[in-house]
């Protein structure tokens, strides 16, 4: 049984972790925007996605200094900020894996991933430009429903 220092220690370390500082810089939130929102694979969520695939494995577990390093490169952020990004994709390989199977940017994975923004803002500061849905069978509701409108 932890002991009452060891209980202490571990609140403080909450707390600490509660009330760190925004991670991204303005220039960071600039590259950031500059990139935009939407699933195309030059859109912010498509970058973050590509650097996401190339940084797991079934073994091996999500890999933050992959993800960070294709991320910092591909966008020219810190790597400070990057990590928010990576939590958010560790996130969604630990609790999202069967929905986002098919696609990244398949309604069922956004749904799943979209849980853990609320971090992702609070660690970086601002709203990161969002993912849009991207599978055919969504895509074809919008448009019945446009046209029924």
């Amino acid at each position: 049984e932890p002991s009452v220092c060891d209980k202490q220690a571990a609140s403080s370390a909450v707390l600490v972790q509660l009330a760190a500082p925004q991670q991204c810089t303005a220039e960071d939130r600039v590259a950031i925007q500059r990139q935009g929102p939407g699933s195309a694979a030059d859109s912010f969520p498509g970058l973050t996605a590509e650097c996401g695939k190339s940084s797991w494995s079934v073994f091996g577990g999500w890999k933050h200094d992959k993800f960070n390093a294709c991320l910092t490169r591909k966008v020219g952020i810190s790597s400070g900020c990057s990590q928010c990004f990576s939590r958010a994709g560790e996130y969604s390989f630990k609790n999202c894996k069967a929905a986002c199977l098919r696609s990244w940017c398949s309604e069922k994975c956004l749904s799943c991933s979209e849980n853990f923004f609320p971090q992702v803002t609070e660690c970086t500061g601002f709203e990161a430009p969002e993912p849009s849905v991207c599978d055919k069978q969504a895509a074809s509701s919008a448009v019945l429903v446009q046209l029924a409108a």
